[in-house]
């Protein structure tokens, strides 16, 4: 029985639970049109728990199609989407008029679905700012991000292999607009690869002018399940809800053979089959490297699963390479729980990669907020079913990223002097802490929108913005803003808090605070309540005014405000008179 008709049995009888693993299996792997529409119809009756998110879809050809597979995509990746659809081909009005029904509808994203024929002629510099005009004004207008696809090219060139020598025309210049495209994404602004989509897919089988001729439908029903599943994915980083962690098996996984049997020099990392499990290895360093937390997850005593990193030199990765290290002969299940309370990340911030069917469907029904990747069985395939998985989809890079894992080796020091220290205020002093502190600027805005569409936890009102919305904040008198960065003894955290607050009044209200869990409890929020509080006084207001906002991951910070001296003054909102608070002690050079 294929996972799609289990998941329509287990359905059919009420088990709910296991209709959603069964579904979220089948869509592992690519299905046709018509089964992503029957895969619809399972989805929307298992929208349980699911993250709400907004979504206006404005088109230039046919989204009648599409519009459902985006909900299936979106439920796959834990969203619930609520889509408004433009009306057919007047997508470039409804963007442009301030008192349209998408303005209205507030969307969180708006996906503008065009294809290579709306790429008007002219120059390609006038062209691009085109588009980019129409980003700026929804990110101003809904404050919101946008999604737009580049231009896939067709597959008629009237000038054969001229066409890309020639940059005013034909494929040439929609390969020098998508790469313009590409520069000008700014933070909020994701463009979906449709190109590379229509490539891999294979361009005959991308656009069907039947359809086109008929109904205006820009793409065939295999292009539209492609288009939909890495949408899905997009969005799902828009919503700050794509995987960190990847926790991966060892054996007949990152090697050929079973290293407790065979020795360190037992598993296989030559010939054709080992060969092919090193090219994996470089995919999950480069995910490395771009700033995905690795962790080992095993079934292996310690030292024997350890010991090929330390005498094979054929090996890509290293044991430095790992932020997490489980090996063991508990259930994994069990372990993956303690590789995510290590990295002080939610289950649903992990993904399992393991050869042994066995264990991935153990970790699918014990942990479902896991994403457990469907592995092939040859491992030369690995790279590709796990690129395909989308899981680690992004939409911007910072410095902080690509430093992520160094942040990990850097806290075992941390936790050696923390457990060398007599008490809390020893260790913070022997951390040896400098904080650098001041308002937003325009070389951070990217790392700051990161910050503010990624922090889930240590995030008191857990608010997405664009670019456009913190630009404005620059402009604004009225808006105090506060970035920091933290360095100690054993590494640099980079910018990892970020404050925003408007002064309405005698008053000083908190619109944003938010900062990465992995400095909290280290002082560096006092410090910025410090500046908060300093910044209030020299402003001249009587109070300052904060709100908590309750979601399924900020419990840890619902306790903030009281226990800096604020006075409830109703319900989720607190209030600190200026005159009587004082500033809170800290161990941080500023």
């Amino acid at each position: 029985m294929s996972a799609l008709a289990e998941a329509k049995a287990h359905l059919a009888a009420g088990r709910g639970a296991d209709a959603a693993r069964a579904l979220r299996r089948a869509l592992e792997t690519p299905l046709g049109y018509t089964d992503q529409t029957a895969a619809v119809r399972l989805a929307d009756s298992l929208s349980g728990a699911l993250a709400p998110w907004r979504l206006a879809v404005a088109g230039s050809s046919t989204t009648a199609q599409l519009v459902p597979l985006l909900r299936l995509h979106a439920w796959r990746r834990g969203l619930r989407l609520e889509v408004y659809e433009a009306p057919f081909g007047l997508y470039r009005q409804e963007i442009l008029d301030p008192a349209s029904a998408l303005y209205r509808f507030a969307p969180q994203t708006t996906l503008i679905f065009v294809d290579h024929r709306d790429a008007e002629p002219g120059p390609v510099e006038a062209e691009a700012a085109r588009w980019e005009g129409l980003w700026r004004l929804l990110q101003e207008r809904t404050r919101g991000s946008v999604l737009m696809n580049n231009f896939a090219s067709p597959v008629e060139r009237p000038l054969g292999n001229l066409e890309a020598k020639v940059p005013e025309s034909g494929l040439g210049r929609l390969r020098a607009l998508n790469g313009l495209l590409a520069a000008r994404a700014g933070a909020g602004v994701a463009l979906l690869d449709a190109e590379h989509l229509s490539s891999v897919l294979g361009k005959e089988r991308w656009h069907d002018a039947r359809f086109w001729h008929h109904s205006r439908q820009a793409m065939s029903f295999d292009g539209l399940t492609r288009y939909a599943a890495e949408a899905g994915a997009v969005l799902a980083a828009l919503a700050g809800r794509s995987r960190k962690v990847l926790a991966v098996d060892l054996d007949n996984t990152l090697w050929g053979g079973v290293v407790g049997d065979d020795g360190a020099e037992g598993p296989v990392l030559d010939g054709a089959e080992g060969e092919a499990f090193v090219a994996f290895q470089r995919y999950l360093k480069a995910l490395k490297e771009r700033g995905v937390l690795l962790a080992v997850c095993s079934k292996n005593e310690p030292a024997n699963a350890k010991a090929p990193f330390k005498s094979r030199p054929e090996m890509a990765l290293a044991l430095e390479d790992f932020a997490a290290f489980e090996a063991g002969w508990g259930e994994k299940a069990e372990a993956l729980g303690r590789i995510a309370s290590r990295l002080n990340v939610g289950l649903d911030a992990v993904a399992f990669l393991d050869d042994n069917p066995v264990e991935r469907e153990a970790v699918r029904r014990f942990l479902p907020e896991v994403a457990v990747v469907e592995l092939p069985e040859d491992p030369a395939d690995f790279p590709r079913s796990l690129d395909a998985s989308r899981l680690f989809e992004t939409v911007s890079l910072s410095a902080e990223d690509a430093a992520r894992a160094g942040h990990f080796q850097a806290e075992s020091g941390r936790d050696a002097l923390k457990a060398s220290a007599a008490d809390l205020g020893g260790f913070l002093k022997g951390l040896e802490m400098r904080a650098e502190l001041g308002p937003f600027v325009e070389a951070d805005l990217e790392r700051i929108v990161q910050l503010f569409n990624k922090t889930n936890q240590f995030n008191l009102l857990t608010r997405r913005v664009s670019e456009a919305q913190v630009r404005a904040w620059l402009a604004d008198p009225a808006v105090f803003t506060l970035s920091a960065r933290l360095k100690d003894r054993f590494g640099d955290s980079g910018l990892v808090a970020c404050l925003a607050a408007r002064e309405e009044g005698s008053e000083l209200h908190v619109t944003d605070w938010l900062m990465s869990c992995r400095v909290f409890g280290r002082g560096l929020e006092q410090l910025c309540f410090n500046r908060l509080l300093a910044e209030a006084r020299r402003r001249g207001l009587e109070a300052v005014v904060g709100r908590f906002e309750p979601t399924a991951k900020n419990a840890l910070v619902k306790d903030w405000y009281p226990s800096l001296g604020f006075v409830a003054e109703g319900p989720g909102t607190w209030r600190l008179d200026v005159a009587s608070a004082a500033p809170k002690e800290v161990f941080i050079d500023a």
